[in-house]
């Protein structure tokens, strides 16, 4: 069986992942969607760390994650203004 240096934490981050999409904002969704890359990442890191893998996999893994989510904040906070506009009209 692959994996398991880790104890599978991949599993834990997709199951969270789980219970928050069915969003009530564009904030929680995108939680949601933010942990289960990070769950790709994480298992590509459990797996190399198994010897199940190569470093190369979870390093590809790792900057696809990178390239999508390390990127300007000024965009997460137009959609926290957008939730709470959103919040606000309710």
């Amino acid at each position: 069986m692959s994996g398991g240096a880790l104890d599978y934490f991949f599993y834990r981050l997709e199951e969270i992942a789980d219970k928050i999409a069915p969003q009530y904002t564009k904030l929680e969704g995108l939680t949601a969607q933010l942990l289960l890359d990070l769950a790709k990442v994480m298992k590509e890191l459990e797996w190399w760390r198994s010897g199940d893998t190569s470093y190369d996999d979870f390093a590809e893994a790792f900057m696809k994650f990178a390239k999508k989510w390390l990127k300007n904040p000024d965009e997460i906070m137009k959609l926290i203004e957008e939730d709470k506009q959103q919040e606000d009209g309710k």
